[in-house]
């Protein structure tokens, strides 16, 4: 082959000029400083065990009680979920259920996260409920926080987990729950879900 015929890497990728890469640079800084500003507003990243086996905690009147500590969390403890639903529960919102519960979104969800990691598989009609419940917490987190960075996790509250997985259970009821990653590592994702 000769090296006319060789295939050029990176030639179809655009060329900035000094002043494009400068503005791209502060972008990216004023990102950075709101995803830093998202982050102060996590809650205390391990609740009091005294919430374990009862709901005394809940101020929404919708969280159940939930298998692990972590996982105790209320939508009235979120300063962004109150900005969201101003009175009651985040799950009452309508932003909630049109991005969180609605199929048709969590769908376009799996196909842009597909494309954006450069997965060319086609999306199935119909995704597995699994699969919609990933998208949905993924997609409560968004809508909630925003962008949080590589390996950075909030826990979804309880009252959410519950309508999200009222929506899309799974048969028998067994669910994974929260998990952090390892050192702050974004942990492993079943292979239906890694897309």
């Amino acid at each position: 082959m000769s090296s006319s015929d060789e295939p050029v890497c990176y030639g179809f990728d655009p060329e900035y000029s000094e002043a494009e890469l400068a503005e791209m640079e502060e972008r990216r800084a004023a990102i950075d400083q709101e995803v830093d500003v998202v982050r102060e507003d996590a809650p205390d990243p391990l609740p009091a065990p005294d919430r374990m086996e009862n709901n005394d905690w809940c101020l929404c009147g919708n969280c159940p009680v939930m298998p692990t500590v972590v996982e105790c969390v209320c939508c009235r403890e979120l300063a962004r979920c109150r900005e969201l639903q101003p009175e009651g529960c985040v799950i009452d919102a309508r932003e909630f259920g049109e991005v969180c519960l609605t199929v048709a979104v969590l769908r376009v969800f799996h196909i842009a996260r597909r494309d954006i990691r450069g997965h060319r598989r086609h999306v199935p009609g119909e995704l597995e409920n699994i699969s919609y419940r990933f998208a949905g917490y993924k997609l409560f987190t968004y809508l909630v926080h925003g962008y949080l960075g590589k390996g950075v996790r909030r826990v979804v509250p309880a009252c959410a987990t519950t309508r999200i997985r009222l929506e899309f259970p799974e048969d028998p009821a067994v669910y994974v729950g929260f998990k952090y990653g390892d050192d702050g590592e974004i942990m492993e994702v079943p292979e239906q879900l890694a897309i």
